[in-house]
């Protein structure tokens, strides 16, 4: 997982959200100051945390780390279907 890529796609949902980075964090209840120095370093939350974030921002973390959101079930009957097939 790439660091700049989750924050390359958590500042513009921030700014269509109409938040701050300092309001987010406060509503997420994260320091500020570490919030901030997540974004400034390029290091990756805690699994705990980027949930938080994606949850406030209205996404799924794995947008926040690939940039795309998938179909929880096609995916899920998709790898059912290879299981199966691979085991038949």
């Amino acid at each position: 997982m790439d660091a700049k890529t989750f924050w390359n796609n958590v500042k513009p949902l921030i700014k269509q959200r109409n938040k701050t980075q300092e309001s987010l964090a406060a509503e997420l209840n994260i320091p500020f100051g570490t919030f901030q120095g997540w974004i400034a370093k390029s290091i990756l939350p805690d699994v705990i945390s980027a949930s938080k974030i994606a949850r406030a921002l209205g996404v799924s973390v794995e947008y926040l780390v690939t940039g795309q959101e998938t179909d929880g079930k096609k995916q899920f009957i998709e790898d059912l279907k290879n299981f199966i097939d691979a085991h038949s």
